[in-house]
Order: structure tokens, then C-alpha cells, then sequence
């Protein structure tokens, strides 16, 4: 699956106000990203397009609603001791949130109650077993976020991911068309 990673704007977007949807917009309220990828144009954002991003707070971490899409910043050097990926660049990630897993009977009623294949369902308990391994094994006793990202692929393809809530940077709050990012 090819993942959504963000590279900050580069191009002067602040200058402008933008009418998005009948409201009134001013860029400088938020900080805006260019989406690499498209894991998530299910949710009509498409590899080129600008993402105005919403900073998240600790009590905002804890109330978001289902469907939301989110922003990672994943800083493997600075949050994670003694793994490989520590070698790895800080990267920004986007997700569509799903709901929060708190502990292993959660994560279980909720798997319980998808409508997979057993190969998909074992590749999902890999990936929560893969997230506590390395985050709550490192220092960091907050819960996993679990987000929803698709891929754009003709099938309709769902990749599931966990992360935790240290991670999570902001709300994408807009969209801006390719076409007019210019």
C-alpha cells in the first residue's frame, strides 16, 4: 500500500483567502501541508492537494469524532528507544479515524465485529500486537489511537493502522483542489 506522507508547504498558499463551502477561510489559522500519495482519496483527498491543518490539544486528542481526518507526525528518533525505526526521518502520516482502542478487550470486541477474511484479520492483530510492542513497551503509557486509512486502488482496499496519541498532530480541516494550489 502506498502511505500518504506530507511535506510542509513550500508554496506561498498564506496569501490568499479562500471560499471553501460558504465559509470564508484565512490559511494563517492553520499550517498547510502537501499530500503525497493517495491512501486517502476514498475521503477526496488526492495525492497534490493542500491540507489546512488544525494544531490538536491533549483534551482534543481525547474527543474526536469518528470519521475525522487526522495528521501524524511520527518522530521515531525522539519517541522510540532501542528499535530499528528509530532510524527513520520524521514523517507525517493522514488517517481517517475510526475510534480509540484502550486496552486488549476493546481492541477484541471490535475486531470481533468486522466482516473480513481471516488473512485480513490476522494481518490486523499483527499490526495492534506490532503497536504495543513498540509504543507502550517504550515509555509511553498512552492508549493507541486506532485510525482507518484506505487506499484509492479500483477495489476499495482498507488498511488499518494504530497510533499512539503522542503522535497525533492535528485535524485536517480543509482541502484544497490541486488544480488550485497551483
Amino acid at each position: 500500500m502506498k502511505e500518504a506522507p506530507l511535506s510542509i508547504l513550500k508554496k506561498n498558499l498564506y496569501n490568499k483567502t479562500y471560499n471553501i463551502n460558504g465559509n470564508v477561510v484565512n490559511p494563517r489559522n492553520y499550517e498547510i501541508f502537501i499530500v503525497e500519495g493517495d491512501s486517502m482519496g476514498q475521503v477526496n483527498v488526492k495525492s497534490g492537494d493542500a491540507i489546512f491543518v488544525k494544531k490538536i490539544n491533549d483534551f482534543g486528542k481525547l474527543n474526536i469524532k469518528q470519521n475525522t481526518v487526522l495528521l501524524f507526525e511520527i518522530d521515531h528518533k525522539k519517541d522510540l528507544d532501542n528499535c530499528e525505526k528509530k532510524k527513520l526521518p520524521k514523517e507525517y502520516k493522514l488517517r481517517r479515524f475510526v475510534q480509540y482502542i484502550k486496552d486488549d478487550n476493546e481492541f477484541n470486541r471490535w475486531i470481533n465485529s468486522l466482516h473480513c477474511k481471516n488473512n485480513e484479520i490476522d494481518n490486523i492483530r499483527s499490526k495492534y500486537s506490532e503497536c504495543i510492542k513498540i509504543y507502550k513497551n517504550n515509555n509511553s503509557n498512552q492508549d493507541c489511537v486506532f485510525s482507518l486509512s484506505t487506499t484509492s486502488t479500483e477495489n476499495g482496499t482498507i488498511s488499518y493502522s494504530f497510533h499512539p496519541l503522542k503522535f497525533l498532530y492535528g485535524t485536517a480541516e480543509y482541502v484544497i483542489a490541486k488544480s488550485d494550489v497551483g
